[in-house]
């Protein structure tokens, strides 16, 4: 919570004391008078009571904590939920504010529920959310001062954290904290390390199941409102994350289903409710949107909170029935095909180390798994040496290969691979596994192994010569991670692989995104243009990953037809005739959103994309499909330099070759030619995308003769 500016109090009222559970904001220790509280059993036992600092801050957050105040009034117990009703369950309880004597002078408090009342280890944790932190009428001083600070963080998430404390389980519950100088040290890379802090991660780096789903049950409500709101405008607001650390057991879900403490004074667990809370603070800095905003949301608040919320979705989404690991290893959380860890089985799953990011793959079957480590070696080698060949090319087209390593997995030490994690940075990964040729089986198999691979995706098989065993995505449309996995991909038919892609790629949210097909096209033609020409090896069982973020992928649909965030602006859209093939040529419905036709800059205005990226297509029935995708090809070097303008990583949406575990080198005997079972299926693969990028097209394309 942020307080007052004045000085350090010396000599404080009857009744009162230093709060000293405080982990942001001015303190007492830096000299300013920091959050009281009421001391005894009296009425106002169980709160706090905030400084209003300056009177223009007093002001705004006491009459936003009066708005929340009358809406609880008004609405009493009545059935149906508002938004500003909900947002009650999110924000502390407001008790007015009081005015004490501080040092010989009048200082007024807002006082509020304490969160932490009756926890015997609270766990505490600010979050303070938006990219911007500086209010409409800040200073240009002020404005710099803010840029500088937790840059790193702000700038990919929308959030920072100024401070925490937890009391560490596995240390008996040795109270640590850490302030503002651990979190302006925080990156992109080890934000989560300061969260499994702070969640009490076991030694194997697995939380509690329950406290994440609890936590979540809160962030949502605030993400919900945050997502249809429109007005205010929330600057260096924050999120206060607490729970009882003393209630969690040493395996996490265990001691929390249980709710039992861990360290009742009669030496014996005594029954404890639980309590974990996120709660809204901090409005100081809530302004009224104004004209030009009206409308809109608040697009700083909310990226900040779909951060949060997607970063504790990634933590749920880890398997927690995993065998125990090694320290600084946990299982991958975002695997959507092959094994997976489980307890008590053989399974071997992906890991993803803690320190360096990398991703961990058990070289599980000997032959089989040398087979693919010696293929990554290979072209490390062909990089290393230079050499200009197959191998080498394949250098950009898969994971960077990292070495091999092993760890003791439940007694035994199992030999792992490193690879990079091509979701590294991403905030809402979205993953599709997509296994490539008819046939799957390579020249080893027994006939039993044949006639059982053949079995399987059928239908997708015949038809693409490719096939789905699993892809997650964040639904924008449902607000949620949804999963599918190899039982939904073995009905896929002919008809509706296309329909996954379209889901897997958000289509359903709004529209198809250009940038999105073109960033993923870019990948697909090159390894097209790798299998189209190699003919060295056979790819049995191999697969291309498609993985993009949709955090990325939010600002350009929800930006799509806007000059700017503020400035409405009407969409263009490129010159083409109507009635193509396969789809209807009327335009979209009035007032309906067009999506794929801006270019973001989330700083400043955005430039018609159609500037950098035009397809011309000849005024006839019979389009020229080919020469279509020959200019796309031709223009989308440029256009990708071009299409986002503020985030250091351009590029949100990739496709990589990986599964190497069935290649083989074409036999000595065997005339050499490329590999058709695998060129079959990157072909309909690239065609397959091509296609939706010419419905892309269509889709933004106005009826002809309509203005």
């Amino acid at each position: 919570m942020s307080q007052g500016d004045g000085p350090a109090p010396s000599n404080l009222p009857a009744g009162v004391s230093l709060l000293e559970n405080q982990v942001a904001g001015h303190t007492a220790a830096q000299g300013c008078l920091g959050l009281l509280k009421p001391t005894g059993d009296g009425d106002d036992a169980g709160t706090v009571l905030k400084p209003t600092g300056k009177v223009q801050c007093g002001i705004r957050e006491i009459a936003f904590y009066e708005r929340l105040e009358e809406v609880r009034r008004r609405c009493g117990d009545a059935e149906e939920e508002t938004l500003w009703t909900a947002l009650l369950r999110v924000v502390p309880q407001y008790y007015g504010h009081p005015k004490l004597t501080v040092d010989g002078r009048e200082v007024e408090f807002i006082q509020l529920e304490d969160l932490t009342a009756g926890l015997e280890w609270p766990c505490i944790m600010d979050v303070k959310i938006g990219r911007r932190t500086w209010d409409p009428l800040a200073t240009p001083e002020k404005r710099r001062a803010e840029e500088g600070k937790y840059k790193a963080c702000r700038q990919r998430y929308g959030l920072c954290i100024p401070g925490f404390q937890f009391y560490a389980v596995r240390k008996g519950g040795a109270l640590v904290r850490h302030g503002k100088d651990y979190g302006k040290r925080l990156t992109e890379d080890n934000i989560r390390d300061a969260f499994l802090l702070y969640l009490n991660a076991t030694e194997d780096g697995r939380l509690s199941r329950t406290l994440l789903e609890r936590f979540l049950a809160d962030l949502r409500i605030i993400r919900d409102w945050a997502r249809k709101q429109t007005t205010f405008r929330l600057y260096s607001s924050s999120v206060l994350l607490v729970y009882d650390a003393a209630q969690l057991g040493q395996r996490g879900d265990s001691a929390l289903q249980r709710n039992t403490s861990l360290n009742a004074s009669n030496g014996q667990t005594a029954a404890a409710p639980l309590s974990v809370k996120a709660r809204m603070i901090d409005f100081a800095h809530a302004f009224p949107a104004d004209a030009s905003e009206a409308g809109t949301v608040d697009d700083n608040y909310l990226q900040g909170v779909e951060s949060l919320v997607g970063l504790f979705e990634q933590f749920l989404a880890a398997d927690g029935n995993c065998p125990a690991l090694p320290e600084g290893f946990l299982p991958l959380p975002c695997q959507v095909a092959g094994h997976a860890f489980h307890k008590g089985t053989d399974s071997l799953g992906l890991l993803k180390s803690v320190d360096d990011g990398s991703v961990l793959k058990p070289i599980a079957k000997l032959l089989a798994g040398q087979r693919e480590l010696k293929f990554y070696q290979q072209i490390q080698q062909a990089m290393a040496e230079q050499q200009r060949t197959e191998l080498a090319l394949l250098r950009e087209l898969t994971p960077q290969y990292r070495g091999h390593r092993q760890l003791p997995i439940d007694g035994e030490l199992i030999d792992f691979m490193q690879l990079e994690d091509l979701t590294q940075g991403m905030l809402e990964p979205c993953i599709m596994d997509v296994k490539i040729g008819r046939r799957s089986w390579d020249p080893t198999a027994t006939e039993e192994k044949r006639r059982y691979e053949a079995s399987k995706y059928v239908e997708s098989r015949e038809a693409y010569g490719f096939c789905i065993p699993g892809f997650q995505f964040y639904s924008l449309q449902a607000g949620r991670l949804q999963r599918y996995g190899k039982e939904y991909g073995k009905k896929l038919t002919e008809a509706t692989v296309k329909d996954a892609v379209r889901r897997f790629l958000n289509a359903d949210a709004g529209g198809l995104c250009r940038q999105q097909l073109i960033q993923f096209l870019t990948d697909l033609w090159n390894i097209q243009k790798w299998a189209r020409t190699q003919t060295s090896y056979r790819l049995y069982a191999s697969s291309v990953l498609l993985v993009y973020d949709a955090r990325r992928l939010k600002p350009v649909l929800l930006h799509g037809g806007r000059k700017s965030p503020r400035t409405p602006n009407p969409p263009t859209t490129p010159t083409t005739s109507a009635g193509m093939k396969g789809a209807g040529a009327g335009s979209s419905n009035p007032g309906s959103p067009v999506f794929c036709t801006n270019a973001i800059n989330e700083l400043g205005d955005v430039e018609p994309l159609q500037h950098y990226f035009q397809i011309q297509r000849s005024h006839s029935t019979n389009h020229n499909y080919e020469q279509d995708i020959k200019i796309m090809k031709e223009n989308y070097t440029f256009m990708l330099d071009n299409l986002v303008g503020s985030y250091e990583e351009k590029i949100w949406a990739k496709a990589r070759m990986i599964d190497f575990a069935h290649t083989f080198p074409v036999a000595p005997t065997e005339q050499p030619s490329v590999d058709r079972n695998y060129l079959e299926g990157i072909d309909n693969l690239v065609k397959l995308f091509e296609g939706l990028l010419q419905d892309c097209e269509i889709q933004n394309t106005p009826r002809q003769g309509v203005a």
